[in-house]
């Protein structure tokens, strides 16, 4: 449940599903506070904290092939580290090794 909140809030969301409408037009892109990274709180920071905590360890398993593409853990890595470059959540260290 935490994995699927985190990625609903930080994932990049197509425009069209923003705007409700069928055009085709290109993703919404996640940019810097006026090239400062977004101040967080406590209760992001448990909750991204606790994601990496689930992801990270999970990674060399899907790498191994052992767990289905469906499941999107990688995607929800890339997530994780896109938090990691756009928040203010001090030693915080994205995960590393994602293909």
């Amino acid at each position: 449940m935490a994995i699927a909140a985190a990625f609903t809030a930080f994932a990049v969301v197509p425009a069209q599903a923003q705007s409700h409408s069928n055009d085709a037009t290109a993703p919404a892109k996640l940019s810097l506070n006026q090239g400062h990274k977004w101040a967080t709180d406590d209760a992001l920071r448990t909750g991204m904290a606790e994601i990496r905590m689930l992801v990270e360890p999970k990674l060399a398993v899907a790498h191994a092939g052992k767990l289905s593409p469906a499941q999107g853990l990688v995607a929800v890595a890339k997530v994780v580290n896109n938090y990691a470059g756009h928040f203010d959540h001090p030693g915080f260290k994205p995960i590393g090794n994602i293909h």
